[in-house]
């Protein structure tokens, strides 16, 4: 007997809900049982990956999210999320030239986003690369902007350069910041 192809494209769902629920719930253990369930039920489904890895991640099992992020970028090459939380996980693992590739992949995915470039002006200023960190600043600033003029408020491109300023600190450049 085969599954109809409306029927295959909505295995999995049921259960990728149930992950959504214990997410918001905050339940890290029932969220990633539930996105497992779901990719094993329907393994091209991309966000029921990335739920797995969000899920590795707070459990802190980072070889496991790195996995599942994987598994999404197959799947989705040009995800946003993917690449960007990619970026992160391996920023937090001390790796900032794959998190660097992460975050360029994000930028490229989507130049319009403010937060990539944001990320990457942080992991560029750690690598010393101050001038790159500060054209990445500029078009994070930038596309901050441009989104505010979208939504008609300037309180996020105040975030944005808050942002910086906390990271440059982070870093004890407190000349820069």
């Amino acid at each position: 007997m085969s599954v109809s192809e409306a029927q295959a494209s909505t295995l999995g769902i049921a259960e990728f809900n149930a992950g959504n629920q214990a997410w918001r719930g905050q339940d890290w253990v029932a969220a990633l049982a539930a996105y497992t369930q779901a990719t094993q039920l329907n393994p091209g489904l991309a966000l029921a990956y990335l739920g797995c890895a969000r899920c590795h991640v707070r459990l802190g099992a980072w070889g496991a999210a790195r996995e599942a992020f994987t598994k999404v970028l197959r799947l989705e090459p040009a995800n946003y999320s993917a690449w960007l939380e990619a970026g992160h996980l391996c920023r937090q693992m001390g790796e900032l030239q794959q998190a660097s590739g992460a975050y360029q992949r994000a930028i490229d995915a989507s130049p319009e986003r403010f937060e990539a470039p944001l990320a990457m002006a942080r992991v560029l200023h750690q690598l010393d690369q101050k001038q790159l960190a500060g054209q990445a600043f500029k078009h994070a600033m930038a596309a901050a902007e441009n989104q505010v003029t979208a939504k008609g408020s300037a309180k996020l491109t105040a975030d944005v350069a808050h942002r910086m300023g906390q990271y440059l600190l982070e870093l004890v450049d407190n000349a820069a910041a």
